[in-house]
């Protein structure tokens, strides 16, 4: 079966031009000029001073990354603590990600659309959340291998070709083990030996994307555990469904309209039935490939469920990070395509309204972004301020809203994150630094307190000693 799009060549742009324009956007959009460690960072920081074989397969807050942690130990070991490369570093991947979102929308769908498809995930908001943080790499590096994959499955379904089968299972592994949380994804691609079967279904395909998915659970069961707040057994299933509603709607919320409670309590609602509403117009399309709606919304369903399935009543009683909503929204761009694309109501829309909206979209979107960088810089301005001060006194650092590792306090709660002595965590990966470059803030120690702290120095101090 052939997916692709008859294009003229002649005037489509080359691809090392399309590549460059994916990571140039990422760069223009996405430059966080107050880069900075975070709490998990810091948990690496420490143990990778000790870094063993047996330190990558040791889960960090039940999620198994031993490919992360190669990833990102070679850059401590290139960068030290110069934290603006590792951000610059997690862009290129970005840029690298929508260019192959890009690859694989053009070959179910129609130019245009992917190129709508793969800017709109390239500069939504929603991604401000792992771009921004250093750590988060870890969830681009997830997101370029998983779309990887699916465009490998499906080149192998229109070729048959072995090489295409073999990079789906490959790409599938690493995928899991750059963010952990990949764990469903065999189970896409062993529906999708069904759902595009010819004239038999491919039972080695099959059985073995079970046998991954088995393997996956069974190392995630032993190493990583549940990663649950609640108990998952039979006996829970009511609530994963009550709860993964309640966490649909919060999601959609904020991918269609960036604030979950916009409109109110009822916001979670109207979005969640909007998007409830758009899977039933893709899979009951007669004009488009069913099968291929259908595997959109699997793929949705695979890539959101494990977060009720692990959280379930916490969805409810606790603020969720960004990323949790992120995690699902390449799949849901792609049912949003399916379901309105090529439709004919489009062609009544003059070019230039069109070409006109579009520049107000990604100007108002720019200037959305422009705000939550704002607000990243501000935090982590706040953490090099009490960074510094925990260097000038030689105590433990507390980051800003809450605190990310202490002696006595967070590390009681949380094991994971029982981080004492970050002057000596500090020197150790400054002195790794290959480049010592004078870019960003944390290059060396000097500039952070002059910077950080400065003329100001004792208003800063007064600041932080009277954050909550």
């Amino acid at each position: 079966m052939e997916f692709s799009t008859t294009t003229d060549r002649s005037v489509r742009p080359s691809e090392w031009t399309i590549l460059a324009f994916f990571i140039g956007i990422a760069f223009i959009f996405w430059k966080t000029d107050f880069n900075f460690f975070w709490r998990d960072d810091w948990n690496f920081l420490d143990r990778m001073r000790h870094f063993d074989l047996a330190y990558l397969f040791e889960n960090h807050v039940g999620h198994i990354t031993p490919l992360f942690k190669l990833t990102y130990y070679t850059q401590l070991q290139i960068f030290g603590t110069n934290s603006i490369f590792y951000s610059y570093t997690n862009l290129v991947f970005f840029g690298l990600c929508n260019y192959a979102i890009f690859r694989l929308a053009r070959s179910i769908m129609s130019n245009t659309s992917a190129w709508v498809v793969a800017i709109a995930l390239t500069i939504h908001p929603l991604m401000f959340n792992h771009l921004s943080w250093t750590f988060e790499q870890c969830v681009t590096l997830h997101f370029l291998f998983q779309v990887l994959a699916v465009g490998s499955f499906m080149r192998w379904t229109a070729t048959g070709t072995q090489r295409d089968l073999g990079l789906t299972f490959l790409f599938t592994i690493v995928q899991h083990f750059y963010f952990g949380n990949g764990l469903f994804i065999p189970l896409l691609f062993a529906a999708g030996t069904v759902l595009f079967r010819n004239e038999r279904l491919h039972r080695g395909a099959f059985f073995g994307f079970l046998v991954m998915f088995l393997g996956f659970a069974i190392l995630q069961l032993l190493v990583g555990g549940t990663r649950g707040t609640s108990a998952v057994t039979i006996q829970a299933v009511p609530d994963m469904i009550y709860y993964g509603f309640h966490f649909l709607g919060l999601s959609t919320s904020r991918i269609f309209i960036l604030r979950e409670w916009a409109l109110g309590s009822i916001t979670p609602w109207l979005t969640g039935g909007a998007f409830i509403a758009l899977c039933l117009m893709a899979v009951l399309r007669k004009d488009r490939d069913r099968r291929l709606a259908w595997f959109h919304v699997i793929w949705f369903i695979l890539t959101f469920c494990s977060i009720p399935i692990v959280k379930q009543e916490a969805l409810a009683k606790n603020p969720l990070p960004h990323y949790y909503s992120a995690l699902a929204l390449i799949p849901l761009v792609f049912v949003i395509e399916h379901a309105l694309g090529r439709r004919s109501f489009w062609s009544l829309v003059p070019k230039r309204v069109m070409a006109v909206a579009l520049i107000l979209v990604v100007s108002v979107v720019f200037l959305i972004d422009q705000q939550l960088k704002d607000t990243v810089s501000f935090r982590n301005f706040r953490n090099k301020q009490q960074m510094a001060k925990a260097m000038l006194g030689g105590t433990p650092y507390i980051g800003f809203d809450e605190p990310f590792f202490t002696e006595d306090n967070y590390a009681d709660q949380d094991p994971e994150y029982d981080v004492t002595d970050p002057v000596a965590i500090y020197t150790y990966w400054q002195a790794r630094d290959r480049f010592h470059l004078s870019m960003g803030y944390a290059y060396d120690l000097k500039n952070w307190v002059e910077n950080a702290l400065g003329s100001k120095k004792k208003d800063a101090v007064d600041q932080t000693d009277s954050e909550p």
